[in-house]
C-alpha cells in the first residue's frame, strides 16, 4: 500500500495516469481564494466594517485596510462592547454578521454574487479543466459558492463532461 502523505512527485506523475479514472478532486476555499474570491474570514471583516460604519455614520474609507490589526481591533472592540455579537473567530460569526448586515436572504445572495463576480480562473482551475478535457479527471466536488471550475470547464466549447451536483441551498 502506498503512503500518500509521503508520495514523491515522480511517483505521482507515473501513477496518476493509471489511477485518474478513480480520482475525485475536492476544491475548498483555497481554490476560490486563488481565483480572487474573498475568503469567509475576509467577508466577515467586510461585514463588520459595513455594520460599524453604518452604525457610526462614517465612510467605509475610514477603515479601508481590513488587513490592518489596528483597524480590526477598533471594529472588534465596537462589537464586543455591544454584547450582541460573538467573539472574534467564533464558529457562528459568519452567519450572525451576515444576517445582521443583510437580514433579507435576497440581499445576502446579491452580496455573495458581488463577491464571486471578482473570480477569475487560477492556474489550478485551468490545469484541472485541462485534465477534465483529457478525461484524466472525471469528478470535481466543491463547497465553494463561485463556479469558476464550471466556467473554465464549459468554456472549452462544452466538450468537458462536467457533472454538477444539484444546488441544495
Amino acid at each position: 500500500m502506498l503512503a500518500y502523505a509521503g508520495m514523491k512527485v515522480a511517483d505521482f506523475l507515473r501513477l496518476y495516469p493509471l489511477r485518474a479514472p478513480n480520482v475525485m478532486w475536492f476544491l475548498g476555499a483555497g481554490a476560490s481564494a486563488a481565483a480572487g474570491v474573498p475568503t469567509a474570514e475576509e467577508m466577515v471583516w467586510d461585514l463588520k466594517r459595513s455594520l460599524y460604519c453604518s452604525a457610526l455614520r462614517v465612510p467605509l474609507a475610514s477603515c479601508s485596510d481590513l488587513g490592518d490589526p489596528f483597524v480590526r481591533s477598533i471594529l472588534q472592540k465596537h462589537f464586543d462592547a455591544s454584547g450582541k455579537f460573538p467573539a472574534a473567530g467564533a464558529v457562528e460569526e459568519y452567519a450572525i454578521y451576515f444576517e445582521a448586515a443583510y437580514p433579507d436572504a435576497a440581499d445576502r445572495r446579491r452580496y455573495i454574487e458581488g463577491q464571486i463576480a471578482k473570480a477569475h480562473p487560477s492556474y489550478g482551475h485551468l490545469a484541472l479543466a485541462a485534465l477534465l478535457k483529457l478525461d484524466k479527471a472525471r469528478i470535481v466536488w466543491t463547497v465553494n459558492f463561485e463556479r469558476t471550475i464550471w466556467n473554465v470547464g464549459t468554456g472549452t466549447g462544452g466538450t468537458v463532461p462536467l457533472r454538477v451536483a444539484p444546488d441544495l441551498s
